[in-house]
């Protein structure tokens, strides 16, 4: 079942998934700047955003969006090739389907992943988080950056 985050077990569910999913991106990020990051999740981030997690015996996966934006697609590490990625992304695309999302130039995986699934890269930019390179993607159904 998908259902928005609502309690403050979710949160920390969400922020654990988090860090596993950047464990798995960038081990020295995640050990030496992960502290001060999910400060900045918690405080800054989740409040301000809507996040829609896969529930089923459990927090499985999560889908951050800020408006138009996702911000994050963690699903846990055991959890992957399930479709529970998909099953969220389709989930979040049918409530809004103009999304954009940025992702790591060093996540070449997840620049395949959101391709497969109709996504088009838009430019590069700077990550004001961490400073690491990251290129801006946006669904095919979005017509803010593309004319037919």
């Amino acid at each position: 079942m998908i259902r928005e985050a609502q309690s403050a077990q979710d949160r920390s569910v969400i922020l654990a998934l988090w860090q596993a999913a950047a464990q798995q991106l960038d081990p020295q990020f995640a050990a030496s700047k992960w502290q001060s990051f999910a400060l900045w999740l918690d405080n800054e981030l989740l409040p301000q955003s809507q996040v829609f997690i896969y529930d089923y015996h459990g927090v499985q996966g999560f889908a951050q969006l800020k408006g138009r934006k996702l911000g994050a697609l963690c699903v846990h590490p055991a959890a992957q090739g399930k479709g529970i990625g998909k099953a969220l992304l389709y989930y979040t695309l049918s409530r809004f389907s103009d999304l954009e999302v940025q992702l790591f130039t060093a996540a070449g995986e997840g620049q395949q992943y959101f391709k497969r699934q109709g996504f088009h890269p838009v430019q590069e930019l700077l990550d004001s988080q961490t400073g690491l390179l990251q290129v801006q993607m946006v669904s095919t159904r979005s017509n803010r950056y593309f004319s037919y």
